[in-house]
């Protein structure tokens, strides 16, 4: 995975696809894909232009009866992520961007994306706020009051670890941040903070400089066993 190409860009949470969403998830795509929590169905939209076979899934009954009347033509599913309405292996690749943080049994919801997907799952999940030994201060500005989870690069990796067949997880940092910006807001000059952020990243350690980045992008692949 090229690390250049997965920093510095945000994706967008008001249904617009981002070009860098739609650049992994293309890669990563196959010939069939589902898309869990497609909002308004930018992306099934854009990959159906690609001549894939593509499932819009959201939770919300008013998001899909928006993305029906924008996309007439294509396919949209009213379920939930825990309880996905598709045999085994039914699509090459699931999708599940920005969503999982939302599902109250997100352990569940992803046994379902496994077990839904022939090849690949994408995850775009927030990073549990772990800077500080007091914590909770670095993404301060960042959090989403309807978030009901946050995960770590460890969490995550013990969370595929339990589920079945052999694999390949890769975890990348993305969405570059500010978090000294959050200062504005008590007096202190937006220039001044922006060049001490920037100062602060281009000179600290590299383990430290992931602290910059608010998510975490999953790309999980299923790995054949082959037998002489």
């Amino acid at each position: 995975m090229n690390k250049r190409s997965l920093r510095g860009r945000w994706d967008l949470y008001d249904g617009v696809l981002s070009p860098f969403k739609a650049e992994i998830v293309r890669k990563y795509a196959g010939d069939s894909l589902l898309d869990v929590g497609c909002n308004t169905g930018q992306l099934v939209s854009y990959l159906a232009s690609l001549g894939k076979r593509i499932v819009g899934l959201d939770v919300n009954p008013n998001l899909i009866t928006a993305a029906k009347r924008e996309h007439p033509t294509l396919s949209f599913c009213l379920a939930s992520a825990e309880n996905l309405p598709f045999k085994d292996n039914s699509f090459d690749t699931c999708v599940c961007w920005n969503v999982l943080e939302h599902v109250e049994d997100d352990k569940l919801a992803l046994k379902e994306l496994w077990r839904v997907a022939r090849k690949n799952v994408i995850l775009c999940l927030p990073k549990k706020d772990n800077l500080l030994p007091f914590g909770q201060i670095t993404y301060r500005q960042y959090v989403d009051p309807t978030h009901k989870h946050y995960y770590s690069k460890e969490h995550l990796y013990k969370l595929f670890k339990e589920l079945p067949g052999k694999k390949r997880v890769k975890l990348e940092e993305i969405t570059r941040i500010s978090p000294l910006v959050a200062y504005a807001n008590i007096g202190y000059p937006m220039f001044f903070l922006r060049l001490i952020d920037e100062f602060l990243y281009r000179f600290s350690p590299s383990k430290k400089r992931d602290s910059f980045y608010s998510d975490i992008l999953v790309i999980a692949e299923k790995q054949e066993v082959k037998y002489d």
